[in-house]
C-alpha cells in the first residue's frame, strides 16, 4: 500500500465503492499507527542511549568506571573517512569498572516485551564471553507504554535475564510448525529495576549493594 497523506487517503476514498471505501482507509489507519511506532521507538531508544551516555559521563568524572559507546568496525579510506563496514560490533557499550572489573552492555527500548530475537546473535555471543571470562554483561532494558514519554528500566546480568518461553504451532502444508519465542517484560524483570536519577552500575561497583 503507497504512503499518502490523511487528507489524500479522504479524496481517495470518495472515489471508491462504498464496499472498498472502509477497508481501504482501515489499511490507511493501520500504516499509519505503525509509522507513529516506529518513530516513537526511534526516539525512545536515542532518549535510552542520551540517558546511558550521560550516566557513564559522570561515573568517569567520579573515578568509577570508564564505559564507551562502540560500534561495528570500519574500513577507513585514504581520505580517513568510513568506506564500508569491516565486521560485526559487539554488546553496546564496553569499559571497566574501578577496581578492574571488564563489563559490557547492551541497551535495547521496546515496547511492552524485549523478545531475544531483538538481540543480534553476535551481541548475545559477546555478553556471553564476557560473562564467561569473569567479566560483568548487563542487558539494560526500557519497556514503554503507547503514549507515554519515558518507560521503565532494568538492568539484570546477562545469565540471569528470565526469558519466557512461549510455543505456538502453525501449519504448513501437511506438516505442523513450532514456533518458539523468548520474551522478557516488566513482571519478570521487576527485581532489577533501576530509577533514573541513579547509577545504574552502583550494585556493581566495589562497596555497592548487590542484594535484589
Amino acid at each position: 500500500m503507497s504512503r499518502v497523506s490523511a487528507r489524500t487517503a479522504e479524496v481517495f476514498a470518495r472515489l471508491m465503492a462504498p464496499e472498498d471505501r472502509e477497508a481501504y482507509l482501515a489499511g490507511q489507519a493501520a500504516a499509519s499507527s505503525r509509522r507513529r511506532g516506529g518513530v516513537e521507538a526511534r526516539e525512545h531508544g536515542a532518549a535510552l542511549e542520551a540517558w546511558l551516555d550521560a550516566q557513564h559521563q559522570e561515573l568517569a568524572a567520579r573515578g568509577e568506571a570508564l564505559v564507551r559507546h562502540v560500534g561495528a568496525p570500519v574500513a577507513v579510506g585514504r581520505d580517513g573517512q568510513p568506506v564500508r563496514w569491516a565486521g560485526r560490533g559487539p554488546a553496546d557499550y564496553q569499559g571497566v569498572l574501578r577496581g578492574g572489573q571488564s563489563v559490557a552492555v547492551e541497551a535495547k527500548s521496546r515496547e511492552g516485551r524485549l523478545s531475544r530475537r531483538d538481540l543480534p546473535a553476535h551481541q548475545q555471543e559477546d555478553l556471553h564471553a564476557v560473562h564467561q571470562l569473569g567479566g560483568l554483561a548487563l542487558l539494560v532494558v526500557e519497556l514503554t507504554t503507547p503514549g507515554e514519554s519515558l518507560g521503565d528500566l532494568y538492568a539484570v546480568p546477562w545469565c540471569e535475564v528470565p526469558w519466557r518461553v512461549a510455543e505456538r504451532r502453525r501449519s504448513v502444508g501437511l506438516a505442523t510448525c513450532v514456533d518458539t519465542t523468548q520474551t522478557v517484560g516488566r513482571e519478570e524483570l521487576a527485581p532489577w529495576r533501576v530509577s533514573r536519577t541513579g547509577s545504574y552500575l552502583t550494585p556493581w561497583l566495589p562497596g555497592g549493594d548487590r542484594d535484589r
